[in-house]
């Protein structure tokens, strides 16, 4: 775990060849103790150029089966006391958004993309999808 964490920091601070600018870096789901559904955290970082903030929007959707039928669902229709402002970010090194997801009965999950839309000048869009099993497979 301490390694891992400083390879995270590492990467942040001192970036080699990776893509320097905003990124999706991490995504784990684990199913909810209280709720039912999942709990998502998210995680953006900036990798290099750290001497200015990075803002923007995330969003999340998704991507499934209803039936014999592809559906794609967005995070406000799976998790209806997110706002608008629970997706925003704003950090100069990293920042976690989290929350809660409640899929409809009858839906199989696939995969889950993220979107992230940066503000401002640079306004970068940054896209990443996570297989459903594979955030997932760190539940207990």
């Amino acid at each position: 775990k301490q390694q891992n964490d400083l390879a995270f920091y590492r990467s942040i601070m001192a970036p080699s060849e990776t893509e320097k600018g905003l990124q999706v870096a991490e995504l784990d789901v684990q199913p909810s103790a209280i709720l039912p559904g999942y709990g998502f955290k998210l995680m953006l970082v900036q990798i290099g150029g750290n001497q200015r903030y990075v803002s923007g929007n995330v969003d999340l959707e998704v991507i499934g089966m209803e039936g014999d039928q592809a559906k794609t669902i967005p995070l406000e229709q799976l998790s209806p006391e997110t706002q608008k402002t629970d997706t925003r970010f704003r950090f100069r090194y990293f920042q976690e958004i989290d929350g809660t997801l409640i899929l409809p009965e009858g839906f199989e999950p696939l995969e889950i993309k993220v979107i992230a839309r940066e503000s401002g000048g640079k306004r970068a869009k940054v896209d990443r999808s996570f297989d459903w099993p594979i955030v997932t497979e760190h539940s207990p």
